[in-house]
C-alpha cells in the first residue's frame, strides 16, 4: 500500500446505511469504527474521521432515538453530542475512537424505485413518481442521490432512471453505488452514463434487514479531503459533493456466492408490514 501525507481533515463517508430492527447498536457502532480504521489504512489517512450518513425509511426515526439517548443506554462506553447542526452528532468511544451520524431519508417512488435525501430531518412523502420525488428532495436542503438496487435498474425502471440523468434538473442528481453488488459481471451503463454526464457516484453500504449485515456500516464509501468539520459535518459534504467532483472511493464490492446468499436470506426472512403510501399508488 501507498501511503500518502496524512490529513487529518479528512471524511471517509458511507453514503447510504440504515439501522434496522435486527441490529444490535453496540455491534452496528463496533462494525463500524472497525470497518473505518481499515478503509483508513487502505487510503493511508490515519485520523480520517467516519461518517455514516443514514437513510431511513418513512416509518423509522433511528436518528432521533441515538440522539435522544439510545445508544448510551445501549452502548455506554459511547458518548453522544449534538453538534451545530440539527441533523448531525458526533459520537464518541471511550478510547477516543470518532464518529459522525448524518440524518437523512430513503424514499419509495411509485415505480418502486429509490430517492435517498441525504443531510436532513425533514420529511417527505413515499408514492411520488421518481422524477417528482428527486425533484422535491433537490428543491429542499437535501442531497438527492438515485442508488443502484438489484433489479431495478432494469426495463422499464431503467429507463426512467436514464432519462432522470439525462434530462434539466440532472446536474442537481447524484446516483449511489452499493457495496452489497457483486464484483463480478458488468458495470451497471447506467454509472457511465452519469460519468459522462459529469453526476458523481456516491458510495455506501446499504445494509440488508438480515442479522449479519450489522457488520456492513462503514465498509464502502467515499473520501471527502478537507471535510471534517465536526461542528457542521452535513454542511461541510454538502458544500464538497456541490462542487460535482467525483469522490475517491474505498471499500470492495460483494463477492459472488455472499450476494447470492443475502439475496435468498432477503427473500426468505418474514416480511413486517409496512405502512401504506401517502399518495395511495401502487406500482
Amino acid at each position: 500500500m501507498t501511503t500518502r501525507q496524512d490529513n487529518p481533515g479528512a471524511l471517509l463517508v458511507d453514503g447510504h446505511v440504515h439501522f434496522h430492527p435486527c441490529f444490535e447498536v453496540g455491534d452496528f457502532l463496533q462494525a463500524a469504527a472497525s470497518n473505518f480504521a481499515a478503509a483508513r489504512a487502505e487510503k493511508g489517512l490515519a485520523e480520517a474521521v467516519g461518517c455514516l450518513m443514514l437513510t431511513e425509511n418513512s416509518w423509522r426515526h433511528d436518528f432521533r432515538a441515538f440522539s435522544e439517548g439510545y445508544i448510551a443506554r445501549a452502548a455506554p462506553e459511547w458518548t453522544v453530542n449534538p453538534t451545530q447542526e440539527d441533523c448531525s452528532l458526533l459520537a464518541r468511544r471511550d478510547d477516543g475512537e470518532q464518529l459522525v451520524f448524518v440524518a437523512g431519508r430513503q424514499l419509495v417512488t411509485f415505480e418502486r424505485l429509490e430517492v435517498l435525501a441525504l443531510g436532513t430531518m425533514s420529511e417527505y412523502p413515499d408514492g411520488l413518481p421518481a422524477k417528482e420525488a428527486a425533484a422535491v428532495v433537490a428543491s429542499s436542503e437535501a442531497l438527492a442521490v438515485m442508488p443502484w438496487g438489484f433489479g431495478k435498474w432494469t426495463g422499464r425502471r431503467g429507463r426512467i432512471v436514464q432519462d432522470m440523468l439525462t434530462s434539466p434538473g440532472a446536474e442537481r442528481l447524484f446516483v449511489g453505488d452499493n457495496g452489497g453488488r457483486p464484483g463480478v459481471g458488468l458495470r451497471p451503463p447506467l454509472f457511465s452514463l452519469a460519468e459522462r454526464r459529469n453526476i458523481p457516484i456516491l458510495r455506501g453500504s446499504d445494509p440488508l434487514p438480515l442479522p449479519a449485515e450489522v457488520a456492513k456500516p462503514g465498509r464502502f464509501g467515499f473520501v471527502l479531503e478537507n471535510s471534517a468539520d465536526l461542528e457542521s459535518p452535513a454542511a461541510a459534504i454538502k458544500r464538497a459533493l456541490r462542487t460535482r467532483i467525483q469522490p475517491e472511493g474505498y471499500g470492495r464490492l460483494e463477492h459472488l456466492t455472499t450476494f447470492a446468499r443475502r439475496q435468498i436470506g432477503l427473500r426468505l426472512r418474514k416480511q413486517p408490514p409496512r405502512p401504506p403510501s401517502m399518495h395511495g399508488r401502487r406500482a
